[in-house]
C-alpha cells in the first residue's frame, strides 16, 4: 500500500477482487512530518544499496474515501496504537 499511488492501486485491486470480496491491508499510521507522497528511504545490512521509494501516506479519512471513487463501499479504517504510546501504531 505505501508504494503504489491510489489511481494506479485501486484500479488494479478491483480488476482482480471477486465481487462481493474483501479488500484489506495494514501499514505503519501516518506520521505528521511526512506529506504525499514522501520520500522513504531505505538502508542497512539488508540493502546492499540505499533505496528511496515515494510512500504514500494518508490519513485514515482519505483512506476511507480514496477507495470509494473506485466503486469500493462498507469502507473502515482505525490506527491501531502502539503498546505504551511508544511508535506510529498501525493503520488498519
Amino acid at each position: 500500500m505505501w508504494f503504489t499511488g491510489p489511481k494506479h492501486l485501486f484500479p488494479a485491486v478491483t480488476r482482480n477482487l471477486t465481487p462481493g470480496g474483501t479488500f484489506a491491508f495494514s501499514q505503519a499510521a501516518p506520521s505528521p512530518a511526512y506529506t504525499v507522497p514522501s520520500r522513504y528511504t531505505a538502508s542497512g545490512s539488508e540493502a546492499e544499496s540505499e533505496l528511496t521509494v515515494l510512500r504514500q501516506q494518508y490519513t485514515p479519512q482519505a483512506w476511507t474515501d480514496l477507495p470509494k471513487h473506485h466503486g469500493f463501499t462498507d469502507i473502515g479504517t482505525r490506527i491501531q496504537h502502539a503498546p505504551d504510546g511508544e511508535g506510529l501504531g498501525t493503520l488498519l
